[in-house]
């Protein structure tokens, strides 16, 4: 019976000896899955930071986005404006081009005019003069 007992004894403390190891080894995996949590959290956090930072620069950039948009419409309009204002200096190029054409024209006219006026003009000159001439002999 003391042999039994002793038997027991040894069972006893070889159980006791195997859940104290299994004991540590469960504290150390505890300890290492604390050890990992806490770096998942760390990890976490910056993710999560990360992803706000992220967030905040796409409200950025689609802000900027508006904005070039309202620019680019702005631009498309002054385009348009400067296009309609090319056109109209246009026809008024054309209407200037034209007007000094026929200016030009009316000039020649009364140039030739002009000196068709002195030609008469020095042939009533020799006209009175022969007159006078003619007048003074008499």
């Amino acid at each position: 019976e003391v042999e039994i007992r002793d038997r027991d004894l040894d069972a006893i403390k070889e159980s006791c000896a195997s859940a104290e190891n299994e004991n540590s080894s469960l504290r150390s995996q505890i300890h290492s899955d604390r050890r990992k949590i806490a770096r998942f959290k760390d990890q976490n956090f910056a993710a999560e930071q990360q992803l706000q930072s992220l967030r905040f620069e796409q409200e950025s950039l689609e802000m900027k986005m508006a904005s070039m948009v309202e620019e680019d419409q702005s631009l498309q309009q002054t385009v348009a404006r400067l296009e309609k204002n090319e056109e109209y200096l246009k026809r008024e190029l054309h209407t200037i081009q034209s007007s000094s054409i026929l200016l030009r024209q009316e000039l020649e006219l009364r140039s030739c005019s002009l000196e068709t006026a002195e030609s008469q003009l020095k042939t009533l000159e020799v006209v009175d003069t022969n007159r006078l001439s003619e007048l003074g002999t008499k």
